[in-house]
């Protein structure tokens, strides 16, 4: 326990007999009383009295005290005897204690002590506590008589009022000054959700004055897509289902933009059955807004991964533009997208994708690079933002802008390097989130390297057509200057000995002659073509595709073709042997098939490889020994066919019917294996 000496001054009792301080447990005599002449079962029952009970002696000091005045003023009974009794009273009452303590003495009576007034006394901790006082002196009081005195803790209503009214300061000091935002709210219908008090953090915090806010609804500053939520746990707190609610919500501010908090609400049941809510809201936008931003960054990067992959895939410019449009939409949560393209010289900005745009609204846009929100952006390369009502706009697009629920509007320079190749232009309607500041460097950044990747496409594209013309140059040139030159000296040879030989033989070494000019003839068309179409790639598919794009012009379309397994680890043998046979299969095609489709598939496993060319043409009976009804050329080349495949061991199969077409099946291993003639 505390001294006295440590809850505040007290008087130094120099002048104390030693009667005045006995043992703190009076001892007996042989006659079974007291030194004090008190009898033991009158101590007993001293001590077991439920008020404070105190013997002040004539100089003012404690000459006893029970079990009760130790609890209620904190102090030890050795300490509390001897000691002055205004030691026990606040410093402001002693001196008037003492006087009245004087009077007390020089008329002693039996009575209550400060009728009227509100009496404390001092606990050794400091505290104060408010007392009742009883007066009585002993029935051997003289001029060194003592005084009885009763203490007991007041409980009047006095006292309850105080409480509640010094409680009543301190919440409202905590409420109104305290930095948590926090209101107290109506939560029974008609009045629902009501305002009744708000201090001054929440109405800093939604952009109020305290007075503006009480009487308004909560419901009015809640996010529309928050209310169906607030709705139902409202619900459950007036019917007693739920005693919190601890949402992570957005709040409407004065100014119409969004703050994010996590809400802690709670319902107050009042007497009459009523229902408030009090509720603190803790201001968590930054936090909300940098996990936004982390999750946009980790979206355009997967974006514009995406993007680089379609362009290396061989998509087109157009293409490339247009899942940037989508894209940059879908990651920056804008409901439409316009991508423009910068003007040449004496043009104007031209739409060259869009996303969720509607046409009758983009078709009546007008932009220009030097006037207009676009123009600035153009102009400095910095991106905009813009509400639907900004000034910038020209009176041609204003029009349209005002036709449609327009909340906001980013307009951000498309960089290659350090010029501007394009604006992209991203919208949000009313009842999302506005496009501000913050949303710029992400877009600007995502736009930028998105044209980066298009352009990077645009330049292996080039490489890769600049090396193929190279080779188609050479190969032309050795076809040019070998094959025909060897088909024209055959030629010439069959037909001189053509002279030589009877009508019969005659005819069929001039038929020969026949196909080869048409051979020479084609093989002219090849090589043109090598030189004009487009790039098809290297390797062994880069053949395939090359010699079927070859044959459009003679069939008059285009073949589908599809092309499976590692086909660049095949034998360069096999490689021949496939691409001649599919060469002879496709003229063939072209000559007797009158097809509108042909199907062409190569495929490579680890043991074989495998050519399919499946048409739709007028097809031909397949007799019992492999030869054709179309006449000797056609069983001459399917004869070349097998053969090719038989050197190679491997084997061929044709099958055909006058009205459902020709498939040839080309199988060999992906290493030859000649078999002897």
């Amino acid at each position: 326990m505390a001294k006295v000496g440590q809850s505040g001054p007290s008087v130094a009792p120099e002048h104390h007999a030693e009667a005045d301080r006995p043992s703190p447990s009076p001892p007996s005599d042989h006659g079974g009383t007291t030194v004090d002449g008190l009898h033991d079962d009158l101590w007993d029952l001293v001590e077991s009295a439920p008020d404070a009970l105190l013997v002040i002696g004539a100089g003012g000091c404690i000459a006893l005290a029970n079990r009760e005045a130790e609890r209620m003023f904190g102090h030890d009974r050795a300490d509390l005897l001897g000691l002055p009794v205004e030691a026990l009273l606040p410093e402001r009452y002693r001196a008037a204690h003492s006087a009245h303590r004087g009077r007390f003495g020089r008329q002693p009576s039996r009575r209550p002590m400060g009728v009227g007034l509100d009496l404390w006394a001092l606990r050794s901790d400091g505290t104060e506590f408010p007392v009742e006082v009883s007066l009585s002196p002993s029935s051997r009081h003289d001029e060194n008589g003592r005084t009885i005195v009763a203490v007991r803790e007041a409980t009047t209503e006095a006292d309850t009022e105080a409480k509640l009214r010094e409680s009543q300061i301190r919440f409202r000091g905590a409420f109104d000054n305290g930095p948590v935002p926090t209101a107290i709210v109506d939560l029974t219908p008609p009045l629902d959700r009501t305002i009744l008090e708000v201090n001054q953090a929440m109405a800093d915090l939604l952009g109020y004055t305290t007075s503006e806010m009480i009487g308004m609804s909560f419901i009015e500053l809640t996010h529309p897509d928050d209310r169906p939520a607030d709705d139902e746990a409202v619900g459950l707190m007036i019917g007693g289902a739920t005693d919190r609610y601890s949402p992570v919500k957005r709040y409407l501010r004065s100014d119409g933009s969004v703050v994010w908090v996590q809400l802690h609400a709670a319902p107050l049941t009042r007497r009459d059955g009523s229902v408030l809510g009090i509720a603190h809201a803790i201001d968590i936008t930054e936090r909300v807004r940098a996990e936004a931003a982390s999750q946009r960054h980790e979206a355009l990067n997967l974006a514009v991964s995406e993007i680089r992959l379609a362009m290396l895939r061989g998509a087109s410019e157009e293409e490339g533009l247009a899942l940037i449009a989508r894209l940059s939409a879908e990651c920056l949560g804008a409901e439409g997208t316009l991508i423009l393209t910068r003007p040449s010289q004496g043009e104007r900005p031209a739409v060259a994708a869009s996303y969720h745009i509607a046409e009758a609204a983009g078709s009546r846009l007008v932009f220009t690079d030097d006037g207009g929100v676009v123009g600035e952006v153009f102009r400095s390369g910095e991106a905009q933002v813009c509400g639907p009502d900004d000034p910038r706009f020209t009176d041609i697009n204003r029009v349209v802008v005002d036709q449609y629920p327009v909340e906001s509007i980013v307009v951000a320079p498309m960089h290659d390097g350090n010029e501007t190749v394009g604006i992209i232009i991203m919208v949000r309607t009313s009842g999302s989130d506005r496009l501000d500041t913050s949303d710029l460097e992400a877009i600007e950044r995502f736009a930028s390297e998105a044209v980066v990747a298009i352009e990077l496409a645009r330049v292996a594209e080039a490489r890769q057509r600049l090396e193929l013309l190279e080779d188609r140059e050479r190969v032309g040139r050795d076809i040019h200057d070998k094959v025909i030159s060897r088909l024209f000296a055959t030629g010439m040879s069959l037909q001189a000995m053509a002279t030589l030989l009877e009508n019969g033989e005659q005819e069929r070494a001039l038929g020969a002659v026949a196909e080869i000019d048409s051979a020479i003839q084609e093989i002219r068309a090849t090589i043109y073509g090598l030189r004009s179409q487009l790039d098809w790639g290297r390797g062994v598919r880069g053949e395939v595709l090359g010699l079927v794009a070859g044959q459009r012009a003679a069939l008059g379309f285009e073949p589908t073709v599809d092309l499976q397994g590692d086909l660049d680890g095949v034998a360069s043998e096999v490689v021949t042997e496939l691409l001649a046979t599919l060469r002879e299969a496709l003229t063939n095609t072209a000559k007797h098939a009158r097809a509108t489709n042909v199907a062409v598939a190569v495929s490579a496993t680890d043991d074989l490889v495998e050519l399919t060319v499946a048409d739709n043409g007028v097809g031909f009976d397949v007799r019992p020994d492999g030869r054709s009804s179309r006449g000797a050329l056609t069983n001459h080349g399917v004869a070349n066919m097998l053969a090719r495949a038989e050197q190679l061991g491997g084997r061929a199969t044709v099958s055909s019917s006058p009205a459902g077409g020709t498939t040839i099946r080309w199988e060999t291993p992906r290493a030859p294996t000649p078999v002897s003639s």
